[in-house]
């Protein structure tokens, strides 16, 4: 072989060579980058996981913490009559205990209705049986109103958060945001109160400390304009969760409360979202006067949902046997401490189980 050849000849081999070893590089990165995905992906749903069942676990523990004030009211009313000291049960003395546990007069008379109407069934009236009894009733009764929120992240999902001043609703948007955002969602939060500049200045702490973007403007915009703005640069950006705050204001101001409804209107014209959460923000202390709120938020508004706060220091915690029963509004999750973690999903049995 001529050296011309035998140049062209190693100079094709080498090219042959260096162009199999770009290729095996080529294909090692691309395994890797694959390996690095799944395994990406595979740690984030172990994290969504395990932070479920963190979640799920620490219910109960939290329910028996938080729930103390509520449970002694229950426990030495209630719990007294059918196990103290006499031997004869009265449905007087029940109905009685179940109003001071703030579980309000038409919800205290149908539970006692629907436990007479067992006795004389069955022809039983042993005290252990009509205990039984209650708790199942008051089960029931619950048990209608625990719908968790659905959320399909194929679009954006937006939150509408309302309700009157000092409930604790900025503070529920971030524990809201805090908690979707720990089980592997994108979230946004928008400062829609923007007649308090302290509310705005609130969330965007939070935002800064957990890393949760918080859309803004100055003091004095038109809230449905902020919500509007929001909406789209959610969408644009592929978040997955909305979470909107809103001014607090009492029930009964009706310019006010119009203000709430055009929020809503503007929103449910956009396209391309899911929206079909508005929540009331409710203080469990406050008992009985509660029911005016939800009456009055419902008829403007159309509630999807209600959050329960301030159970952890509260014995009015009854309230929630009323709201369930006339209602008949989900109660999606409940507000048990001041840590940013102190949110629960609301569970019935354990709820019923705690204060019995």
């Amino acid at each position: 072989m001529s050296n011309k050849k035998e140049n062209r000849f190693f100079s094709w081999f080498k090219k042959k060579i260096d162009n199999k070893s770009v290729n095996i590089l080529k294909d090692l990165k691309i395994e890797k980058k694959k390996n690095h995905h799944f395994l990406e992906t595979k740690n984030q749903n172990d994290l969504i996981i395990k932070n479920k069942k963190k979640s799920d676990q620490s219910i109960l523990k939290l329910f028996k913490t938080c729930l103390i004030k509520t449970k002694i009211k229950f426990k030495e009313g209630i719990k007294s009559i059918f196990f103290g000291e006499k031997d004869t049960f009265y449905f007087e003395e029940l109905e009685e205990q179940l109003l001071l546990a703030d579980v309000g007069i038409k919800t205290t008379n149908k539970i006692i209705d629907e436990i007479k109407k067992k006795v004389n069934f069955f022809g039983r009236s042993k005290n252990e049986y009509l205990y039984s009894l209650l708790k199942e009733n008051m089960l029931n009764i619950l048990r209608e109103v625990e719908k968790p929120i659905n959320i399909n992240v194929k679009k954006l999902f937006v939150m509408l958060l309302v309700g009157v001043n000092g409930v604790g609703k900025t503070t529920t948007v971030g524990k809201l945001a805090y908690f979707y955002k720990s089980i592997g969602k994108s979230v946004n939060i928008v400062a829609g109160d923007t007649f308090r500049a302290a509310g705005i200045e609130q969330l965007q702490v939070i935002g800064k400390k957990y890393s949760i973007p918080v859309i803004s403007e100055k003091i004095g915009t038109d809230p449905a304009s902020i919500a509007f703005n929001a909406i789209h640069l959610a969408k644009k950006n592929k978040i997955d969760i909305l979470i909107i705050d809103t001014a607090g204001r009492l029930h009964n101001k009706i310019p006010l409360m119009e203000e709430l409804k055009k929020i809503k209107r503007v929103i449910k014209k956009i396209e391309n979202i899911i929206f079909n959460q508005t929540i009331l923000v409710l203080d469990a202390s406050i008992g009985q006067n509660s029911m005016k709120q939800v009456e009055s938020f419902n008829k403007y508004l159309g509630l999807n949902s209600i959050i329960l706060t301030k159970l952890d220091g509260t014995s009015k915690g009854g309230i929630i046997f009323n709201l369930a029963s006339t209602f008949k509004i989900p109660v999606q999750y409940i507000g048990i401490g001041e840590k940013i973690t102190d949110l629960s999903y609301f569970k019935s049995q354990e709820f019923v189980k705690e204060i019995f």
